[in-house]
């Protein structure tokens, strides 16, 4: 909420923010009232909160989310984990263009900064962008910017998909499929993906459990940190 209020409240960016809430996940009680604690400190912005029930599904949430607004609004759905700039906003309205394009901006996400870096030097700043700090999501597609109505007319998320992953994928080939809209997809150095641990539910599909074990693998270093972790271990030679 901090970078949402230094980029978009303090400079009141014409942006509403919507949270959908699994309460069956966790009573949301806390984070309920940061967004109330925000909403009194800025009284003219549009801080919505929508708790959904039964099993968690991203697809239907981000669903519950888009159909709050109308045709005409520009979405852009993402998790909490993110943190972006003024420059990011500014592409996500040039580069989503109504019944032509949807942008699907190609996150930097970051490494385990306890593997690549000691303690004293963990730089101040999360935009830092180079081989050992993380690596640029090529083959992830949670994270999107779209026209409502655009996202309605491909047939919008499998909201019978439960637990984590497979709906962006699903998205993302309707979109790829249509013959009416372009996917635009580039690396954008106004976003980041911050580090935090991953826990892969058991319960999930195979080829969801599978997928979020990839995921949770591939930031807990650099190919040179994680040589020098294996070094210092004494599995490897100097």
């Amino acid at each position: 909420m901090n970078v949402f209020e230094e980029i978009c409240l303090n400079t009141r960016e014409n942006v509403k923010l919507l949270v959908v809430y699994f309460a069956a996940e966790s009573t949301g009680h806390e984070h309920k009232q940061i967004l109330k604690t925000y909403q009194a400190k800025h009284p003219e912005a549009e801080l919505l909160w929508i708790e959904a029930n039964g099993t968690f599904s991203r697809g239907l949430a981000l669903t519950l989310g888009a159909n709050q607004f109308d045709g005409k609004s520009l979405l852009f759905f993402c998790d909490v984990d993110l943190v972006f700039d003024a420059g990011f906003l500014h592409r996500c309205r040039k580069n989503t263009i109504l019944g032509q394009q949807v942008y699907y901006p190609m996150v930097f996400s970051q490494f385990n900064p306890d593997t690549i870096y000691e303690t004293d030097k963990k730089p101040n700043s999360h935009f830092i962008f180079d081989k050992d700090a993380g690596f640029w999501r090529i083959y992830a597609f949670g994270i999107v910017s779209v026209y409502n109505n655009d996202l309605r007319t491909v047939g919008g998320f499998d909201t019978t998909i439960q637990g984590w992953g497979l709906e962006d994928v699903d998205l993302y080939g309707k979109f790829v499929n249509s013959e009416d809209l372009t996917v635009f997809r580039a690396p954008d150095p106004g976003l980041v993906h911050v580090y935090h641990d991953v826990i892969c539910d058991p319960k999930l599909a195979e080829r969801q459990h599978l997928m979020c074990q990839r995921s949770k693998a591939s930031v807990f270093g650099s190919a040179k940190s994680l040589a020098r972790i294996l070094v210092k271990k004494g599995y490897l030679g100097e």
